[in-house]
């Protein structure tokens, strides 16, 4: 089976390379979380938020913000910050950015 199919002159990915670009793109953004928060336990990562993660201040958003466009390779919207207060929220903007 190819990978990407053709439709009217345009690629379409597959289900499945979707699901393994949501699955890299979650785990990089894990690992930028964790070097952002240390001491949160990987498991906690996923559910952390500005209201339930004391150490997510405003500097912890600016850090988080700027490493995630490092390792993206994307450049974020400024006024998307106050919006991305979760790690589901960071996650949704870079796929609907389509950023890998």
């Amino acid at each position: 089976m190819n990978r990407w199919r053709r439709a009217n002159g345009q690629r379409n990915e597959s289900v499945s390379d979707r699901e393994n670009t949501n699955g890299r793109r979650a785990k990089s953004l894990d690992e930028v979380s964790s070097s952002v928060f240390p001491a949160l336990p990987s498991s906690a990562l996923a559910n952390a938020n500005t209201t339930n993660t004391a150490e997510w201040d405003s500097v912890a958003s600016v850090t988080l913000f700027a490493l995630v466009e490092e390792e993206f390779g994307t450049e974020l919207d400024v006024n998307a910050l106050g919006e991305l207060t979760t790690f589901d929220s960071i996650l949704d903007h870079l796929q609907t950015r389509k950023v890998s």
